[in-house]
């Protein structure tokens, strides 16, 4: 039996990158342990959570390989285009390294394994009962299945 995890399914669904994952993880962590967050006070004064120019700082090891990061905040790119992370304001000279990144609170339910509907699509959303059984709605066999 293959158990699969919710942070494994995020990756599969978005098509992210293993550093895609590592940005959306230290975005989450400041949420999932309040001692964490207190780490990005001392690296983000201002801020709830990560700027884009700290997560360069502490994933990039080389010149060339923080300019490749900085693809991964583009707004096309999976973590912003699929609202995986939320950009808040930006502070300092450097719009993009100045971006405050925060994970929306339907992926952080999601991430922790929570079922539940997202509270912005409540509103949106209803259960009907049915009227009739699965056997009696006219489809192909297969699709039944």
């Amino acid at each position: 039996m293959k158990i699969e995890l919710p942070l494994g399914r995020l990756t599969a669904r978005f098509g992210l990158s293993e550093r895609e994952v590592d940005v959306l993880m230290l975005c989450a962590v400041a949420r999932l342990d309040p001692r964490r967050a207190a780490a990005w006070d001392t690296l983000d004064v201002d801020l709830d959570g990560p700027s884009v120019g700290t997560l360069i700082a502490l994933l990039a090891r080389s010149f060339a390989e923080s300019v490749a990061l900085r693809r991964l905040f583009a707004t096309t790119a999976p973590l912003l285009a699929s609202s995986l992370l939320v950009a808040a304001g930006s502070r300092g000279t450097d719009e993009l390294l100045g971006l405050e990144l925060k994970v929306p609170r339907r992926v952080m339910g999601e991430l922790l394994g929570d079922g539940e509907l997202p509270d912005e699509l409540v509103p949106f959303s209803s259960v009907k009962l049915p009227l009739v059984t699965l056997e009696q709605v006219v489809l192909p066999a297969e699709t039944k299945a």
